[in-house]
């Protein structure tokens, strides 16, 4: 996960969702099921995607240095 200062909104909506994944896993499998693996799943993929660049915050320089290349 990338961390919470370099994220822009999307990317901290993102980051919560991975979190009450993970609260929803371990509650899940506390009760004995396997569906706890879908949730882990989907925390594991939420914070993963933190790390795109769609979800962190550029500033004006790092984009128009992106456009000229």
């Amino acid at each position: 996960m990338a961390p919470w200062h370099k994220l822009n909104f999307k990317g901290k909506l993102m980051s919560v969702s991975c979190i009450l994944n993970i609260i929803a896993a371990v509650v899940i499998a506390s009760e004995g099921s396997y569906f706890a693996t879908v949730s882990w799943f989907f925390a594991m993929w939420c914070g993963v995607l933190t790390l795109n660049k769609h979800y962190q915050y550029r500033d004006a320089k790092e984009i128009n240095d992106e456009r000229q290349k």
